[in-house]
């Protein structure tokens, strides 16, 4: 049976391998997604440095991911991705 490949969006609240759209992932067939979007930083106001402490924990996670043989799609804040939906597109 052929595994469907998946795109799995993970968000900065999201960060655990318990979570449960990561408990039935497999790096074999799932690609992680992952977006630092201005919207999603702005949308409630926050201390800049929280921000950069939650776009730090994703870039860790990220390369978590990337160790644990997961493709991986990184948007950082520089590359201007205005909404999560633009990322997963």
């Amino acid at each position: 049976m052929t595994k469907t490949k998946r795109l799995i969006l993970i968000l900065a609240d999201q960060l655990s391998w318990q979570q449960p759209a990561l408990l039935d992932s497999s790096p074999d067939t799932d690609t992680l997604v992952f977006a630092e979007v201005a919207q999603e930083a702005t949308y409630v106001r926050h201390n800049k440095h929280k921000i950069t402490f939650l776009f730090a924990a994703m870039r860790k996670f990220a390369d978590q991911a990337r160790n644990k043989g997961y493709s991986v799609r990184y948007f950082t804040i520089d590359q201007q991705i205005k909404t999560l939906l633009e990322a997963v597109q």
